[in-house]
């Protein structure tokens, strides 16, 4: 007896099923259609969606069988338009000489056998092999020019995936890659003319561009018998000269399809290899630490958010699949995207596991006589891209993508917003050189490193460095798993306990120092700083500073809580002291100072800033307005021979200079006992004696004076407000070329109390001590104690 057909019923002809029970299955919603396939595989793995007139198949083992029974189920459906052209669709195809059929996909033997054979002889892992440095530079340059961008964020698909496919599959059959927009207009009009939903009106344009399409097609073969070339096209007609069975009509159609599915699913593939791991942060980062698991990675995902969700088969007779009787003629719609999911042939199939055994079992390429011809060039594009993005930005952040939208198609589950809108990605630097044009943000710089490079990318003489971000030292607490152990041990702890905040201080500051730091962390610092010690000629000693998010505020002064180390020599040293650096967020110092002033932990963290030392002949501070009453019309500049930490110590008195702003004529001037000056020696600072003849003279000349206080109006200028700042001569660059600018921070004293109304003397009482009188009333710990700190 034959069974008669849904087709012809027009109704489920299965007795299971009510007809409306769709298990929340919708045919052309790809938003997210897992869970209606995971409840169709439990309750009605065959079943009979009359909405668009196909058995639905949802369970792995009977896809696969589907698949490989090609003398059962035809593929020549595979190509066929899911909504029957309209009449002023087909006139325009018709008039415009479209005649496209299906290069393979749609074909069945023995006309698919002899194609394909011929076919695959010209698309061969040696001409794959020849288009991987194109591929790898294409890929390298678009990562490279999205890092360029100020903010050093950018979009996969606009910036990565869009151009990459196109460009390789036109490179590969000989077209041309300027219309990259272009093929990928035609691209979009062949899905929804063959998967999509439209109605008769909806299908104009894309008639249009079909017909474009199609003569494309035609005009690539007939290029490639007049002019040959290195393509697949020139292989193609080669073969044909030669004897081989396949006609331009053929290889036209051949190119019809590698046009669209060779670079469309490709462009989704790659989109979703991103998306995926970077919404699973683990395996992200498994992949960055071993680019062996790239392949896996790569399998994982075509598994788990395949390109292609649905394939369609035809019943060329009467049989069964998963025990559901089909009649000949019926249709059927493979949903290899549940199969995929699969528990029975996946365990835990919903998981994302780049480490699963099977991942290659999936069925995205298909199955069968049918299976992908271009596989493995999708797969290698798909590598390509991971392996020179996990290595050129590690630390790439996913930016919304939950909140993708996907077109409405019975097979294809492709983003919708492109090229422009599908998802943000965001770096989150793990450095930042002080000459980045990348916005110098608090959050991520802290507040010296973000002085630092506000500072120079403003054009100030501000010696080289980089700065080990904020992201780094939260990737690090997070990682070391202390992170809820450092919020549990301040919760409840009082300030006014020193022993119990120095024990918790310490434990703290141990754990910060014996963890691990991530390999992405410490990848980024050692890449800094060779591309620092190469700027400089060479390895050079480099001062390695803790930059707080909570510090240099107008309102608060934070400096010389945390540490700071000069004159270290070597990566080694570096790295070493940046982890202090970070540990030191935790002193009992900065923690009760924290408490006190009821600023939370919550959302604190720590940048280290590496920078250049100075050879300093002469250093000091100086500040925009008198530090002994708050007059604006002044400046005041402390000095003294070398480095500057013997002020700090009161190892001598500095010259203490008072100069009007405007005219910068001295008002007063104080010349000290610079008996001792401090230079390196050995990587360590030293007391060496200053002569007389130099200790009873200013150390400042007056050219050199002016520029300090000059320099010092300009760090004002720039930030709108009075400024503390620590400069220095370098005793290795030439005269009129060596003053830096080391620091530049908002003045707190003053800034931050009410306007006094006594006008100031002209006069600045001589100070009754040396440590008093380093500074004429400047404010030391706010100034000069976190750079000069002897190395720890």
């Amino acid at each position: 007896m034959t069974l008669q057909s849904a087709a012809e019923t027009g109704k489920c002809p299965y007795s299971g099923a009510a007809q409306g029970s769709h298990h929340g299955y919708e045919p052309f919603d790809m938003k997210n259609p897992f869970p209606a396939y995971a409840e169709m595989r439990k309750e009605e793995p065959v079943m009979f969606d009359e909405r668009v007139g196909y058995w639905v198949v949802t369970q792995y083992d009977d896809i696969k069988a589907v698949f490989e029974d090609w003398e059962t189920f035809s593929s020549e459906n595979a190509q066929a338009p899911v909504r029957k052209r309209g009449p002023q669709a087909t006139k325009i195809m018709n008039d415009g000489g479209f005649t496209a059929y299906s290069g393979l996909s749609a074909r069945i033997p023995p006309e698919h056998t002899r194609i394909r054979e011929i076919v695959q002889k010209a698309f061969t892992p040696r001409r794959f092999k020849k288009l991987e440095p194109e591929i790898r530079e294409n890929v390298v340059s678009r990562i490279e020019k999205m890092l360029e961008r100020p903010d050093k964020d950018g979009e996969i698909i606009r910036d990565l995936a869009y151009d990459i496919p196109t460009i390789t599959i036109l490179t590969l059959i000989g077209a041309d890659i300027s219309k990259v927009d272009t093929y990928k207009r035609w691209s979009d009009s062949r899905a929804a003319m063959t998967w999509g939903d439209l109605s008769d009106e909806e299908q104009t344009p894309h008639a249009h561009n079909l017909v474009e399409y199609w003569q494309e097609c035609l005009s690539i073969v007939a290029d490639a018998h007049e002019n040959g070339g290195d393509s697949m096209t020139a292989d193609l007609v080669k073969a044909q000269s030669e004897g081989a069975e396949i006609s331009d009509h053929e290889i036209a159609s051949v190119l019809y399809s590698l046009l669209f599915a060779g670079h469309e699913t490709t462009t989704t593939l790659i989109g979703n290899t991103l998306r995926v791991l970077l919404a699973h942060p683990d395996q992200w980062q498994a992949v960055i630490d071993d680019e062996k698991k790239i392949p896996a990675a790569v399998d994982e995902v075509l598994r788990y958010s395949g390109s292609i969700v649905g394939w369609r088969r035809k019943a060329l007779k009467d049989t069964e699949v998963g025990g559901v009787k089909i009649a000949e003629g019926d249709e059927l719609l493979l949903l290899m995207g549940s199969a995929n999911r699969d528990e029975s042939r996946f365990e835990s199939g919903e998981d994302f596991d780049i480490s699963r055994p099977n991942a290659r079992e999936h069925l995205s390429f298909g199955f069968g006589i049918h299976y992908c011809l271009g596989n493995m060039l999708a797969k290698l594009q798909a590598k390509i891209c991971l392996q020179e993005i996990t290595r050129l930005a590690p630390n790439l952040k996913l930016v919304g993508g939950e909140d993708i939208d996907f077109r409405e198609n019975l097979s294809f589950r492709v983003p919708k917003n492109r090229p422009g809108d599908l998802v943000k990605e965001k770096t989150m630097s793990l450095v930042q050189s002080f000459d980045s044009a990348a916005e110098p943000r608090l959050a991520d710089l802290g507040g010296k490193g973000a002085s630092l490079v506000t500072m120079t990318q403003a054009g100030m003489p501000v010696p080289p460095g980089f700065v080990v971000t904020t992201e780094s030292f939260d990737s690090f607490v997070s990682e070391s798993g202390i992170a809820e152990e450092i919020v549990t041990e301040l919760g409840a702890l009082n300030p006014d306990d020193v022993a119990e905040v120095d024990e918790i201080s310490a434990r703290i500051r141990r754990r910060l120092t014996d963890s691990e730091v991530p390999e992405a962390v410490r990848s980024a610092t050692k890449t800094a700083y060779d591309e620092l010690a190469a700027a400089c000629g060479g390895e050079v000693p480099m001062a390695v500073r803790s930059s707080a998010t909570a510090e240099d505020l107008p309102d608060a002064s934070f400096a010389g809580q945390q540490d700071t180390y000069l004159w270290l020599t070597g990566y080694a040293a570096v790295t070493e002291h940046i982890r202090q650096c970070w540990a030191s967020l935790y002193t009992s110092r900065a923690i009760i100072y924290r408490l006190k002033n009821n600023i939370p932990d919550e959302g604190l963290s720590m940048a280290v800033v590496v920078q250049k030392m100075v050879n300093a002949k002469t250093a000091g501070v100086a500040i925009t307005m008198n530090p002994a009453n708050g007059d604006r019309s002044k400046i005041a500049v402390d000095a003294s021979w070398g480095v500057g930490e013997s002020v700090v110590s009161g190892l001598v008195t500095p010259d203490n200079v008072l100069l009007d702003k405007i005219t910068l004529q001295i008002v007063h001037e104080h010349i000290g006992e610079k008996h001792i000056e401090l230079v390196p020696a050995d990587g360590e600072l030293a007391e060496r004696e200053v002569p007389a003849d130099r200790a009873e003279i200013r150390c400042l000349s007056d050219e050199e004076l002016t520029a300090v206080a000059t320099l010092a109006k300009r760090a004002e200028k720039h930030y709108k407000c009075p400024q503390d700042i620590e400069w220095a001569l370098d005793r290795d660059l030439p005269d009129g070329e060596n003053l830096l600018l080391l620091q530049s921070r908002p003045e707190t004293v003053h800034s931050s109390a009410e306007k006094k109304t006594e006008k100031e003397s002209d006069t600045a009482a001589k100070p009754a001590a040396p440590a008093a009188a380093s500074t004429g009333g400047i404010d030391l710990g706010s100034i000069t104690a976190s750079l000069m700190k002897k190395s720890g």
